[in-house]
């Protein structure tokens, strides 16, 4: 099928008995492997385990530069002492890092010390994303969701800090769903980049909330097709000119 890698994700994929089966299967196949994890429930044995079984890369999701506060949002006690301590073994083991920084009303103004932050845990990467409200987040998200103003304020600083910081890590971005006007695109201009192929056989866009004008059918994807012939998707389409 062409797939080159694949998420451990959840959830919490450290609940799985036999997580490190599955990562050494996709190993001996030529995958490509990723853990998306809390760090709660990954020890250092099981880090070594998920080591030897062939894994490539951690990604921890932190809810704060501050202890205190990410120990509140998570809803642990010591779940930042934890998360940082598998932070430091993952990198210590050699293993690729990225921080999925967790933002929230009550940290949006720290986006600068959670990518220092980042940096001092030896991360490659980090991912500023905002809670998304589905789940457990839909019914606190008047505790959670910051105003739209900050929300677009953290836009623009991020903008600024990618400039600052180029070189030293790489810094992604997810906006909350309630504040973008249209679904988010896929990573790194993908979506765009498929869309536009001669051979593209065909995309699926979830509903938005509100569709573009042109758009048609009123299921939960639109499907664009475009033959193998040659033709390119007519640029009429919203999506056709639009990332993702």
């Amino acid at each position: 099928m062409g797939v080159l890698q694949v998420h451990l994700s959840g959830g919490e994929p450290a609940s799985r008995r036999d997580l490190e089966t599955i990562t050494k299967s996709a190993h001996d196949a030529g995958l490509y492997t990723n853990l998306i994890t809390s760090a709660v429930g990954v020890t250092q044995a099981r880090l070594e385990a998920l080591v030897d079984a062939g894994l490539d890369h951690v990604q921890i999701s932190i809810q704060d530069s501050e202890p205190a506060e990410a120990d509140r949002v998570a809803g642990y006690d010591g779940a930042y002492v934890r998360k940082v301590a598998l932070a430091r073994a993952v990198t210590k083991a050699g293993l690729r890092l990225t921080v999925n920084a967790v933002i929230h009303k009550h940290n949006i103004t720290r986006i600068p010390q959670m990518i220092e932050h980042a940096l001092e845990l030896g991360a490659q990467r980090i991912e500023i994303a905002h809670v998304q409200y589905y789940g457990w987040a839909m019914p606190n998200r008047a505790a959670l969701m910051p105003a739209r103003a900050d929300a677009f304020a953290a836009v623009a600083q991020i903008e600024e800090l990618r400039r600052a910081y180029h070189g030293r890590i790489v810094i992604d971005a997810v906006t909350p769903d309630y504040f973008a006007k249209y679904p988010k695109a896929l990573h790194g201009r993908l979506g765009h980049a498929l869309a536009q192929r001669d051979a593209f056989g065909g995309a699926c866009f979830h509903a938005m909330r509100r569709k573009p004008s042109g758009t048609r059918g009123s299921g939960t994807c639109v499907i664009i097709r475009s033959p193998k012939s040659g033709n390119r998707l007519p640029p009429s389409w919203p999506f056709a000119a639009r990332r993702g």
